[in-house]
């Protein structure tokens, strides 16, 4: 993964140094794929909404609570490898940020690389996440979900063909 550090670009004035302190501390801590320390700036009753198309991803749906947005962000690192993160802050106000981040990921089972940019509207209560809604470009992660399967199920044909059962018809 690359992380270039730099300084963080606000856009709007800030009126809230814990929240402000958090947002760059999450930042910090996910883009060293640190999942224990990204959870602990969650509240424990924390909504995850992650905005994809269901058919591109099962992660595509609402998770409540702390251990199941855990659970979803291991998930999603055993999945896709981080290859570049780069994250602006938009704009930290009144117990909302707003985040902009640009990735390149690859796919870790296909190899296949996917690149873009996605939006955070995040609520902050007391320095801690009580809500995250994660917007993406859907029709690109399907669309990439759909190669990355294609390449997979290309994969399995090619090495079944070679397979020495293969060639004897057993």
């Amino acid at each position: 993964m690359t992380f270039v550090p730099r300084p963080l670009r606000l856009t709007h004035a800030v009126r809230s140094t814990t929240d402000l302190e958090a947002v760059e501390a999450v930042l910090t801590y996910w883009a060293v794929q640190d999942v224990e320390m990204t959870v602990s700036l969650f509240a424990e009753d924390i909504v995850y909404q992650l905005y994809v198309s269901r058919s591109a991803k099962p992660y595509g749906i609402e998770r409540t609570g702390k251990e199941a947005v855990k659970g979803m962000l291991y998930d999603l690192l055993a999945e896709f490898d981080y290859l570049t993160y780069e994250a602006d802050i938009l704009e930290v106000s009144r117990g909302v940020a707003r985040i902009q981040q640009r990735y390149v990921l690859r796919h870790r089972s296909s190899g296949e690389e996917l690149a873009g940019s996605k939006r955070f509207v995040c609520t902050l209560q007391n320095g801690l996440f009580t809500r995250i809604h994660e917007y993406h470009d859907a029709a690109l992660v399907e669309a990439f979900m759909k190669l990355a399967k294609w390449r997979l199920n290309c994969e399995r044909a090619i090495v079944a063909e070679k397979s020495p059962r293969s060639a004897t018809g057993l």
